[in-house]
């Protein structure tokens, strides 16, 4: 079986969640009315309003001036992904995250009666477990899901991803509906054919053919199909009909990527300096094994065991990745630090999840914000040895020669 947990309107929840005063308010993201570009997100009330995924912000505006414009904050949004990924993992060993919120805006994928809520989904594989028991599970998956995000996901199970994608779809936010074994071709025979990723073409020619449901679609001879519409939608004709024509079982997740990092200590810590110098040591660890990846980490999780024998876990995900210690350090402080253990700390591990490093050259002129030059510098002496870089500083500036403006210090 596989459950589909779905959260319709993504980026429309997690605005609202992180402001309570647009929990009621239209909203539209991607910039302001006057810009020329298109939206990115927009919530139900806009969508009801005839707003569509790829529509200008102007034109989003005229059907809906009442709407609430809000730039897109897309790393928050990934983040949220992330997280709610992080707990479902809790609840099955296969996990997959779909994004449509992010690929219909960017029209890497036709829009579908599923995709046009523009939501996040998340498939869980629950192998070979008895309907009554996924439903059980997948439930238990979604009360996490909610606790932990304060979002509201709806959840669709069947033994194939397409039916449990339109169960989801179909369901009420914080509610599931299962589609019991055999009953997929009669649950999808009245839907939509539009629930298909066909193309409009393709689309458009069915319908001229007096298909508009599953159930039609699925009632047609497939060689008629072949013939008419070639290869490309027999396994549109196997999702129509309740099957799959290959299978489509959640992938195994890739290989782990992290690096830990853990110490036990024959007396607890009970200072808080000897805790903070522990927190040191481990982010050293970390970042040097972090560097021998040539990798950043993304997400920290440090778990520790009191003097008592409780055992207790903290994770946060850093909002830029970095492999540098002085950083490393500062989150796991934060996640330590304001924590009191009576007893003292027995065991202290972290962990960092990662990605490889983006190899980029640093700029010139002009910093972004967000770079920070004097990190990838300090990679840059340590590697090819002091008193071969220097940074300009003003000397005479108004001076008529340009090279007595400035002067070279060794950095």
């Amino acid at each position: 079986m596989i459950a589909c947990l779905a959260i319709p309107y993504f980026v429309a929840a997690v605005e609202r969640r992180g402001d309570e005063a647009l929990a009621d308010k239209p909203l539209v993201v991607g910039g302001q009315p006057w810009e020329a570009r298109p939206l990115f997100a927009f919530s139900s009330e806009a969508a009801r309003a005839g707003v569509r995924p790829g529509m200008s912000l102007r034109l989003a505006y005229s059907l809906f001036p009442d709407s609430r414009f809000l730039p897109a904050a897309q790393e928050r949004y990934r983040q949220s992904t992330g997280e709610i990924a992080h707990t479902l993992a809790d609840f099955a060993d296969r996990i997959e995250a779909q994004d449509l919120w992010l690929q219909l805006p960017t029209r890497r994928t036709e829009e579908t009666a599923i995709s046009r809520t523009l939501p996040a989904h998340y498939y869980l594989d629950l192998e070979e477990l008895p309907a009554q028991e996924s439903l059980s599970l997948a439930a238990d998956a979604g009360r996490a899901v909610r606790r932990q995000s304060r979002l509201a996901p709806a959840i669709g199970i069947a033994r194939h991803r397409f039916t449990a994608e339109v169960a989801a779809a179909l369901a009420r936010p914080n509610h599931a509906r299962p589609i019991a074994p055999g009953e997929e071709a009669q649950f999808l025979a009245s839907r939509p054919i539009t629930f298909l990723p066909l193309p409009a073409e393709t689309l458009r020619r069915l319908a001229a053919l007096g298909i508009r449901t599953l159930g039609q679609l699925a009632a047609m001879p497939q060689p008629e199909l072949r013939l008419r519409f070639g290869p490309e939608v027999e396994a549109a004709y196997y999702m129509a009909s309740g099957r799959s024509r290959v299978e489509d079982a959640v992938p195994a997740p890739p290989r782990e990527r992290v690096v830990r990092a853990a110490g036990r200590f024959e007396t607890p810590l009970i200072s808080t300096m000897a805790l903070d110098a522990a927190l040191v040591r481990l982010a050293g660890r970390l970042a040097a094994r972090l560097d021998g990846a040539q990798a950043e980490a993304l997400r920290l999780q440090v778990s520790w065991e009191a003097g008592e024998g409780e055992r207790a876990q903290r994770a946060v995900a850093l909002r830029r990745p970095t492999a540098d210690s002085r950083r490393l350090v500062g989150a796991l402080r934060a996640l330590v630090m304001p924590l009191t253990f009576p007893g003292g700390v027995a065991y202290l591990a972290a962990t960092a999840e990662f990605q490889e490093r983006e190899v980029r050259q640093p700029p010139l002129f002009d910093l972004a914000p967000d770079c920070d030059p004097g990190l990838d510098l300090d990679r840059l002496i340590a590697r090819h040895g002091a008193g071969l870089f220097f940074r300009p500083a003003p000397a005479e500036p108004g001076h008529v020669l340009p090279e007595r403006r400035f002067l070279l210090v060794e950095r």
